[in-house]
């Protein structure tokens, strides 16, 4: 890399404080009025602290605090530090969900940065949209930019037993076929499908996740069994495959008819577990009619583990049997 260090005098915040006019005496008496010394930004680069902290944002509690040591660096580092807070994505809170606000962030944080007088700044995120969204802004705007992730979440403890996302995030199912891949139970409102195995597991999630619109996850329905190509990062608890023609060769316009099989070992390779037969799976749970719509949420599958949150339809089509086996009204 070259060395690309600035002067002074060429430092982005010096259009603000360096000229000798009406409007750059104004800013720095702005900042004297609040407190700062010409000393603490004169000829040093100011960078801002870019902080998604709120009382809604569990995954962010710690940046209240977190931000001083942040500032405390900067100092240490000859910068001057300026916090500026952004919009807050909360995943636990905001409805209908952050991917809608995503953008709004990336734009707030975006305008933060181009209007105010900084060099550099530290992204304070981590909670799912807060990474993407500020990254997106510093780039935009082309400053000099470190992330700070949040980390995990923070613990929470029920009856003195920690609980996290293994305890928030179950399957409702029987152990017919063992732990967790049993039957789902009636009397509860079922998740959406999971493709990351028995929990969390980022290799599982990866290899077997298809998008919505991809033929190899909506083409394949019911029907003749054709030979599979075992993933690499299958396992035997949660195989995952990649469906193959008799040569071998991937399969990606699948042929009516086409499924997830057995190899020709007769090896279990992985689970019938595609759009079509969700849906159909899904009516017959529900007793819906054979052509009744479906929720996506319902047939498609989430890359991180069981997702607690289902959508309002997926809700609704699940309230009269949950009712049925509790025996309550469902209204």
């Amino acid at each position: 890399m070259t060395d690309n260090k600035k002067s002074p005098d060429t430092l982005r915040s010096a259009r603000w404080f360096a000229p000798d006019d009406l409007r750059a005496f104004g800013h720095r008496s702005r900042a004297m009025q609040m407190g700062y010394a010409p000393e603490e930004w004169k000829g040093r680069p100011v960078i801002a602290i870019l902080n998604t902290w709120s009382d809604a944002q569990p995954c962010h509690m710690h940046f209240k605090s977190r931000v001083d040591d942040v500032k405390r660096g900067i100092l240490m580092a000859g910068g001057f530090p300026m916090e500026l807070p952004a919009l807050s994505l909360s995943e636990s809170f905001l409805k209908p969900t952050t991917m809608l606000y995503r953008n709004l962030l990336a734009m707030d944080a975006e305008e933060l940065l181009r209007g105010h007088p900084v060099d550099g700044v530290v992204l304070m995120g981590g909670c799912d949209k807060t990474t993407p969204a500020c990254l997106m802004a510093a780039a935009t705007v082309n400053l000099p930019a470190i992330v700070l992730s949040g980390g995990p979440m923070i613990d929470s403890y029920v009856d003195g037993k920690l609980a996290g996302s293994a305890l928030l995030g179950q399957s409702f199912t029987d152990t017919s076929a063992g732990k967790d891949h049993g039957n789902p139970l009636p009397q509860y409102f079922q998740p959406r499908p999971s493709d990351a195995g028995t929990g969390y597991q980022g290799n599982s999630s990866g290899a077997s996740n298809l998008g919505p619109s991809n033929p190899l996850l909506v083409g394949f329905i019911p029907g003749v069994n054709i030979s599979a190509k075992r993933n690499p990062y299958a396992t035997p608890a949660d195989p995952a495959c990649v469906p193959v023609d008799p040569s071998g060769n991937p399969v990606t316009s699948p042929s009516p008819g086409q499924k997830y099989a057995r190899s020709s070992d007769g090896e279990f390779v992985c689970y019938a577990q595609t759009v079509p037969e969700r849906a159909i799976a899904y009516r017959q749970f529900n007793d819906m009619a054979a052509n009744a719509s479906v929720p996506v949420d319902a047939v498609t599958a989430s890359a991180s583990g069981l997702d607690p949150d289902i959508s309002i339809q997926n809700a609704i089509d699940q309230v009269s049997r949950v009712a049925r086996f509790r025996h309550l009204p469902a209204a």
